[in-house]
């Protein structure tokens, strides 16, 4: 990741982290499109990190924002698939949204 990646992901997630902030921030990124996925990849594999040297991920509603922002990006998201099954295979709340998400051109019509 880039310093400017970083620089990017830690504003996402101090606001991913603000309750007052983290809707706005999770439409925000997504209205990046692919630009978002760096700073959403670096959340999801722990490689964001704050001034402290913790990762983001650890603290919870990075990841949760991180999905959730994935569940808009929809298709667009899709490089980010495996970190997303690895999250799916832990049991996160908003993992599953999200891979149906990324997934949807592969489901059929009704």
């Amino acid at each position: 990741m880039s310093d400017t990646d970083s620089n990017i992901a830690d504003r996402y997630c101090r606001a991913f982290l603000s309750p007052a902030n983290r809707a706005r921030a999770t439409h925000e990124l997504a209205a990046h499109g692919a630009a978002a996925l760096p700073v959403l990849q670096s959340i999801l594999s722990g490689e964001a990190r704050n001034e402290f040297g913790i990762a983001y991920r650890r603290l919870g509603m990075p990841v949760d924002c991180a999905l959730v922002t994935i569940q808009l990006l929809r298709t667009t998201a899709r490089p980010l698939e495996d970190l997303v099954r690895a999250e799916v295979a832990a049991g996160h709340r908003y993992a599953e949204d999200a891979l149906r998400a990324i997934m949807a051109a592969d489901l059929p019509s009704s």
